[in-house]
């Protein structure tokens, strides 16, 4: 089978894979994203035959296919910051104490919940993700731009304007070849330089826990 269909497995026979599933019903599957962009990096995957074989511009032009995620979005939110805090915690000037949930700070941890603008797997799927970047399978520019521009539709954002460019898949590609920019900084191409200082930002602020 095609790696473009690498996902349908999870929407027909969730149960199988429990390695994988984090959570499944009749409606939706959230699964582990095999190569998180982030430090937690899911993906919510509606189930509906139909449904699956939407892109996302199309599928969220319906309302009422829109708000039948509102519930897995939430659930999937909860679960990123769950398993982002089970493994990180807030470095403070008192790191050394025990580890204690009021170093937590949800404000710290960003997510992002969007669709890409021309996906690379034919099963719908929506991405729910920590911000951070820190990952060993962001390797190059494209990686990050599909996150870092608005390639990355935001769900919000559905439905999208008539006259918006990303309806054009040209115009959406085009978007993974800008210069990568990243807290205010462009970092042209070089994206060497970008993961070093991404990866020494996110150390900067969080510490494994034991």
């Amino acid at each position: 089978m095609s790696f473009r269909y690498a996902l349908a497995k999870y929407t027909t026979h969730p149960e199988r894979y429990p390695d994988t599933v984090l959570y499944y019903d009749e409606q939706v599957s959230i699964i582990y994203d095999a190569f998180p962009k982030s430090c937690v990096h899911l993906l919510i995957l509606p189930r509906d035959a139909e449904f699956t074989k939407m892109t996302p511009i199309e599928a969220f032009e319906d309302a009422k296919r829109r708000e039948s995620m509102n519930d897995a979005i939430n659930r999937a939110t909860e679960l990123v910051r769950d398993k982002f805090h089970k493994k990180w915690r807030r470095k403070s000037s008192n790191c050394d104490d025990d580890d204690d949930d009021d170093d937590d700070n949800d404000d710290e941890v960003s997510i992002l919940v969007c669709c890409h603008a021309v996906p690379s797997l034919s099963n719908l799927h929506i991405h729910v993700m920590t911000t951070d970047f820190h990952s060993s399978r962001l390797k190059n520019k494209k990686h990050f731009n599909s996150f870092a521009t608005s390639f990355a539709i935001k769900f919000e954002e559905f439905p999208l304007q008539k006259e918006d460019l990303r309806r054009d898949s040209r115009y959406a590609e085009s978007l993974l070849k800008k210069n990568m920019e990243w807290m205010g900084e462009s970092y042209g191409g070089s994206f060497k330089k970008l993961k070093s200082d991404i990866d020494a930002e996110f150390t900067k602020k969080w510490v494994a826990r034991v």
